[in-house]
């Protein structure tokens, strides 16, 4: 038999653990080792080189508990190795994270900006609009106040034409009665005249001057006054004409103008609805803008509250005092605790599996060693026998 073969070398090997409580199946990869399990069989080979009779009993200088520190340093390696790829992971994640939550509050300053902005653009075009409203007021009180100067002089026009009229009526009407009175003292006016040129001047003893000659005289000037009331009636006949004329196109200048008055109010006001409409909506947005921003401050409020409280509970004093840490640093020492914490949990599980393994390999030792025990005693008499037999033969 090749007893070289029990020496073994490997590269990998699995122990699984089945823990009582949690039933978790641990695989653990150790690394290259080499193991001599049994050292005294070379030496057993030896003396049966030499004596191929007498059996020898392997003997194992090394124990079991010394094979199974071997076993532990490498399981320990494993761990360390377990934990450092482990801890290079969670500061990945984290630095991750950080990056991450650095990208976000940017990103919250930058719509943060926008949204003053907004609101300053907002406040802007709301005074703008206010300006155009007033603008808007002044106007149509001008152009009211216009409206009713216009009105006013329009109502005074129509009593002056009023009057004008009238009085033209009673001038016609005088004109008529004076007419008529001309035309039946005409034919006395006639014989007057034939009687007064046929007469020497001084024929009824009166002079010159005398009441017919005033009379004729006064008839003169009520003529020229009548012509030059007449001229003066013609004069004021086409005065009033004019007037009219004037009037009519006053009217179609104010009807164009209050159509035109009129459609720019109407357009104005359905700019004011418009505008009105437009301010509503910006303010019902700017309203919702405003919630969205102050719970996202409540957020990062409670998430730096958080962060403080939990790096009252995580505090290391080689970080410095509390108050004088950034956010980075507390991150920091939030990420060191908790990998202690993680790693002093594991450990105490691998200890918890380590004494159950210890305890197992210690009841399977006690085991094999009764065994052995009960064989070597067997071996031990069977070969005492075999010496007393030998020795009656040689003695015989």
């Amino acid at each position: 038999m090749d007893y070289n073969s029990h020496q073994w070398t490997g590269t990998a090997v699995q122990y699984i653990w089945m823990a009582p409580d949690t039933a978790v199946v641990t695989a653990l990869r150790l690394q290259k080792f080499s193991i001599d399990l049994y050292p005294g069989v070379l030496r057993r080979m030896d003396r049966e080189e030499e004596d191929e009779d007498v059996p020898q009993i392997p003997v194992m200088r090394e124990s079991t508990s010394d094979i199974l520190q071997h076993r532990r340093k490498a399981l320990q390696t494993f761990r360390l190795r377990k934990k450092e790829i482990e801890n290079e992971q969670a500061s990945a994640e984290l630095t991750a994270k950080k990056q991450e939550f650095k990208e976000r509050m940017e990103v919250l300053a930058q719509r943060r900006e926008a949204l003053e902005q907004k609101d300053q653009d907002r406040k802007n075009r709301i005074l703008e609009f206010d300006a155009y409203i007033k603008e808007c007021h002044q106007k149509k009180e001008r152009v009211i106040q216009l409206y009713h100067q216009e009105h006013a002089l329009k109502a005074l026009k129509k009593r002056e034409v009023f009057k004008l009229k009238k009085e033209l009526k009673k001038l016609q009407v005088r004109k008529k009665e004076l007419q008529k009175k001309m035309a039946k003292y005409k034919s006395f006016e006639d014989f007057l005249k034939k009687v007064t040129a046929t007469f020497t001047p001084g024929f009824l003893g009166y002079p010159e001057d005398s009441m017919v000659e005033a009379l004729i005289k006064r008839h003169k000037t009520l003529l020229e006054e009548n012509q030059s009331l007449m001229k003066n009636l013609s004069i004021q006949q086409c005065h009033i004409e004019e007037t009219q004329k004037e009037l009519g196109i006053l009217r179609e200048e104010y009807n164009t103008t209050t159509f035109v008055l009129l459609g720019k109010i109407s357009e104005l006001q359905s700019k004011k609805s418009a505008l009105q409409e437009k301010k509503k909506h910006l303010c019902h947005h700017i309203n919702n803008e405003e919630c969205l921003i102050d719970q996202k401050r409540q957020d990062l409020s409670r998430m730096m509250l958080a962060i403080n409280n939990m790096a009252e509970l995580c505090y290391m004093p080689h970080y410095g005092p509390l108050d004088n840490m950034t956010l980075w640093s507390k991150l920091d020492m939030i990420q060191e605790s908790i990998l202690r914490k993680k790693q002093i949990v594991e450990e105490t599980k691998a200890l918890q599996s380590e004494e159950l393994t210890r305890s197992s390999s210690q009841l399977l030792r006690e085991k094999s060693s009764s065994t052995l025990s009960g064989e070597q005693l067997k071996k031990q008499i069977s070969f005492a026998s075999k010496d007393k037999l030998e020795d009656k033969g040689g003695k015989a």
